[in-house]
């Protein structure tokens, strides 16, 4: 009785361990990039930090195309920290404020991560100021 309790439980710690690596992991490592994810219209990509690429730290929004196109954030972490952030952006009238919770993304330490947000994908009144926040 005492051993099956025992391999529950182990299958039980198993499981949550695989869920925790799931959900807090960002799927990457330093010698790969992480994979690119579609959530919610969002496509999200994670990478290591290249000095090349990433002269400058924290949050760049850009959107080349103008008014009603596609919309690039991406957030570059100088720090060692591991931080939790995704987009949101403000309505334009002041109503309130539009916050990506289904593409939150782990993001270690010197590591980059990017948000592709298209005009499907858009808050549904018009909106501005993009940038990143912390997820809780």
């Amino acid at each position: 009785m005492l051993m099956r309790k025992r391999t529950a439980v182990s299958a039980v710690l198993a499981a949550l361990t695989l869920l925790a690596t799931l959900f807090i992991g960002n799927g990457a490592s330093a010698d790969n990039t992480g994979p690119t994810v579609r959530q919610n219209g969002v496509e999200v990509s994670v990478r290591p930090h290249d000095a090349k690429l990433d002269a400058d730290c924290w949050t760049k929004v850009e959107q080349p195309g103008g008014a009603g196109t596609t919309i690039y954030v991406k957030y570059i972490n100088c720090s060692p920290d591991r931080i939790v952030l995704t987009v949101t952006a403000s309505a334009v009238n002041g109503s309130g404020t539009w916050t990506y919770v289904a593409s939150c993304q782990v993001i270690d330490g010197y590591w980059t991560v990017s948000w592709t947000i298209p005009p499907s994908a858009f808050p549904p009144a018009a909106s501005r100021n993009y940038t990143t926040t912390v997820c809780i």
